[in-house]
Parts: C-alpha cells; sequence; structure tokens
C-alpha cells in the first residue's frame, strides 16, 4: 500500500537505486542496500511522521531548492583558506558567553558558537558586532586572541541562516570580524530518509564555501558523507582547490557511533592519501578520540566546551590521588568572578589531554608567552 507521501503521486519513485533518475549526481547507496533505493525508508518514516522531507513525491517547492543551490552537488569553484603565522594548536577551547568573567581570557586560539554573534529580532538574524575588538570585548577576550567560529549549531538556527544570509548580507558583515577562520554549518545528513535530503545538505554545504569565499570569509568546509560516491565528491573538490588546508567534523551526533566513526577516519585518510598532501582537521568534540586522530594525522585541532561549562556550573578540575582528573563542584556566591577558574580549568583539560596523547604542544601560546618560554 502507498505511503503518505505517494498518496496522490500516479508513479512512485523506483525501487532500486539503479532504476533512478537521480543516480548521476547521488551515486546511489552503499553493498546491498544498492538493490533496495533509499525510497523504501519512506514506508517507514511516512507511516511515522508528516511527511516533510524534500521528496520528488512533494513536489511542492521541490525544483525551488535545487535552484536555491545552483543544483543537484554542484561543487564549489572557490575557497578562501584560513591564514595563521603559526600552526593551530591540538586543543581549542569553545567559549560561548562572557558570562561572570570580569577579566580577559588570554587564549592565543578559541572557537566561539555561531550563536555568540547572532542577534535574532523578528526580521530575522543579524550579526552582533561590527568588529573583532567589538567581538572580543564583549566575550571578554584578548584583543590579539584569534577566533574560529563553529557553525555546528541546533537545526533551527543553521536553518534560519540559510534562510538569511543572502537576504541579510550575514556573510558580508562576518567578513568585518576578522575572524581566523569559520566553519561550514553542518547540515545534517538523514540515513532514515530519500537520499536527495543528504544531497541538498551536501549541496548547501558547497554553496556556502562558495558564497563564504566570495564575501573574503576564511572558510573551514565541514565533511559530511554517508557513501562512497559522498567521498569522491570531497575527493574531487579538495584536488580542484589544493588550498583547502582545514577541514570540520564532529563526534557529537552521528559520529558518536564506534563503527560509524571508525569508518568516516578510514575514508579521510583515505582521501588523504589520494591527494598527496596534508589534510588539518578541526574536530569538535573530539577530545575523548585524540589517540585515534594521532595515529592518522600529523597534524589536528580538537574543539570542546568542557572547561567553559564545567566553570560556569561551577567545578573545577583538580588531580586525583590516582593522576586521573575530577570535577568538584566549589562552592562561592553567585556573583563571583569566574575569570581565574576558567583559565586554570582550560589549563589543566589541556595539560591532561596531552599527557594521555604524549603530545608535545606549545602552538597554544601567545606570541609574549612563546618567548618567555624559549
Amino acid at each position: 500500500m502507498p505511503n503518505q507521501a505517494f498518496r496522490n503521486n500516479p508513479a512512485p519513485p523506483c525501487s532500486s537505486c539503479a532504476e533512478c533518475v537521480f543516480l548521476r549526481d547521488c551515486g546511489g547507496l552503499d553493498g546491498p542496500d544498492y538493490s533496495k533505493g533509499c525510497f523504501q525508508r519512506c514506508d517507514l518514516y511516512c507511516k511515522l511522521n508528516p511527511c516533510d522531507c524534500l521528496c520528488p513525491c512533494t513536489p511542492i517547492g521541490f525544483d525551488e531548492a535545487w535552484d536555491d543551490v545552483g543544483g543537484i552537488c554542484t561543487p564549489p569553484s572557490i575557497c578562501v583558506t584560513p591564514r595563521t603565522a603559526r600552526k593551530l594548536p591540538y586543543y581549542v577551547p569553545n567559549i560561548h558567553h562572557a558570562g561572570n568573567r570580569r577579566h580577559v581570557l588570554s587564549e592565543r586560539v578559541v572557537a566561539i558558537p555561531l550563536a555568540a554573534i547572532i542577534r535574532k529580532n523578528r526580521r530575522g538574524l543579524e550579526i552582533a558586532f561590527e568588529t573583532h575588538d567589538e567581538l572580543c570585548f564583549t566575550l571578554k577576550l584578548a584583543r590579539s586572541t584569534q577566533v574560529l567560529l563553529s557553525c555546528i549549531a541546533p537545526d533551527q538556527l543553521i536553518e534560519d541562516f540559510w534562510r538569511d544570509h543572502q537576504l541579510k548580507n550575514l556573510l558580508q558583515q562576518v567578513s568585518k570580524l576578522n575572524l581566523l577562520g569559520m566553519t561550514v554549518p553542518n547540515y545534517s545528513f538523514m540515513l532514515d530518509t530519500p537520499r536527495v535530503n543528504s544531497l541538498y545538505s551536501l549541496s548547501r554545504i558547497f554553496r556556502l564555501v562558495d558564497r563564504m569565499g566570495d564575501a573574503g570569509v576564511p572558510t573551514v568546509p565541514h565533511i559530511n558523507a554517508s557513501t562512497i560516491s559522498d567521498w569522491g565528491k570531497w575527493e574531487q573538490i579538495m584536488k580542484t582547490l589544493p588550498q583547502i588546508h582545514y577541514v570540520a567534523f564532529e563526534f557529537q551526533t552521528g559520529l558518536r557511533d564506534d563503527a560509524r566513526r571508525t569508518k568516516f577516519l578510514k575514508n579521510l585518510g583515505q582521501m588523504m592519501q589520494s591527494l598527496g598532501r596534508k589534510i588539518h582537521p578541526i574536530v569538535f568534540g573530539g577530545t575523548g578520540r585524540i589517540q585515534e586522530l594521532k595515529a592518522l594525522f600529523e597534524d589536528f585541532t580538537v574543539v570542546d566546551s568542557t572547561p567553559f561549562m564545567k566553570t560556569v556550573h561551577r567545578f573545577n578540575l583538580f588531580q586525583s590521588a590516582k593522576l586521573r582528573p575530577r570535577w568538584r563542584l566549589f562552592q562561592g556566591p553567585a556573583t563571583e568572578c569566574l575569570s581565574q577558574r576558567l583559565a586554570a580549568n582550560i589549563f589543566h583539560h589541556r595539560q591532561f589531554i596531552y599527557s594521555r596523547a604524549n603530545l608535545h604542544d606549545v602552538s597554544h601560546l601567545r606570541d609574549e608567552q612563546l618567548e618567555l618560554v624559549a
């Protein structure tokens, strides 16, 4: 019996990848799933959910969506890569806001979430800051701090960003902030819906690489791939745009699964070997996977919010008798300045990460600190 998506469609989609009109752009599913096709997923999904997917069986807005991204998976033609005089450190803290801090955080490089620079009103989204100095002043960062803008964010925020980024010239505003770099939003690959949804997400990632480059924003492409064909698309882009050195991905959602993460890292390593050059991954939520990253990549950076979130919730990191770090709740007034506690938690968290993975790195130090060490 046809599911909800097919009720008004006299010709339901094909039953295998070989028969699919999207095969040339999609490449098909891997392994035995190729003979089934991705539209078989609709049978379960549409019985459990109102059909809100991008699907040829719900043609309203289908063609317009592809027009908006310049066609199915059209590769980007430009990418402005981040430039830094020194390599990125192995660990970078994620700083969400300046709450309860009165003194600047003296870090050479920090990451901040997209929500930290966005202001939302009735007219949509707008960038809350006009200059790098204003951004650093508001977030209590040193003026010399290099800021990486992370666009790994809740779906609603990055959907709103896609809706407004051209209408409100958001990328042109971001370019004035003199960022170290900006990761491309991580539009989701949904494994339980037709592949056209993932292709649309991938197409948006490609278009934003282009548009960020046009606006002069240093860009870190976010790698999303679920099939061999997807990896082939990324490899071709990396060959066409050899200036791409940094790529981003995250271990917080889909790649939290061990099997998927292992497969993803294997494919990324194979792509790097095929390219014959180094790739520097920036991994969000990857502090527990340092050993895996170290085995594959000479240079990498992990970003997490642990020290920041623990400090906000009044925890200090201390070393126990068994040499394992422990977070301990501290007592203090609600208005207590958290500047020193945050700096200390970042320091000890970084030291533990480096010691556990046997990493020796001073690239997190600012230039004046590096001179003292030397």
